[in-house]
């Protein structure tokens, strides 16, 4: 059996989309999935998913179908790095580069900062940046902040899709 491809005519008849919140509501009910009205979507993997018709779909990519009539050709960016935030003014269509750019912190991070770690052997905290696969050494400085002050000063020269606000 092959999947039927989902159009934006057959998801507006089974959901309601509030670009302002970002949230997916049921037009109509679904058996075990809620009556109509209530708010579709479960999380998946740190992003909202919802099933339609079979198949599980990502939240922003929905929104992006039932605004623009088509599903993005490619990658989706969440400009505040919040995968749960579907509100269509938070997504826009990036390369897979520019989709890593606009990622944050490492959870294994213990500057707090993007690009900066703490560098033992010259007690000092040093900055870098990876751009098109080369590295970038931004220098050592006295404070992590200092360090962070470097890279964003380089991310903002290199990336096209990196949101300092969220850094």
């Amino acid at each position: 059996m092959t999947s039927k491809i989902l159009t934006q005519a057959r998801l507006k008849e089974l959901l309601e989309y509030n670009p302002e919140t970002g949230d997916f509501h049921r037009v109509v009910g679904r058996k075990g999935a809620g009556f109509a009205g209530t708010k579709a979507g479960s999380p998946t993997n740190g992003y909202i998913s919802i099933m339609i018709d079979g198949q599980n779909y990502r939240c922003h990519r929905l929104a992006w179908l039932y605004v623009h009539g088509e599903f993005p050709n490619g990658n989706l960016d969440h400009i505040n790095r919040n995968k749960t935030d579907n509100r269509i003014a938070n997504l826009r269509i990036a390369s897979k580069k520019q989709n890593a750019e606009n990622t944050g912190i490492q959870s294994n991070n213990k500057s707090g900062y993007r690009g900066v770690f703490w560098n033992s052997r010259k007690c000092k905290w040093q900055a870098q940046i990876k751009n098109n696969g080369k590295q970038f050494h931004l220098g050592f400085f006295e404070n992590a902040l200092d360090a962070s002050h470097a890279y964003e000063k380089k991310a903002a020269e290199l990336f096209t899709h990196y949101s300092k606000e969220t850094a």
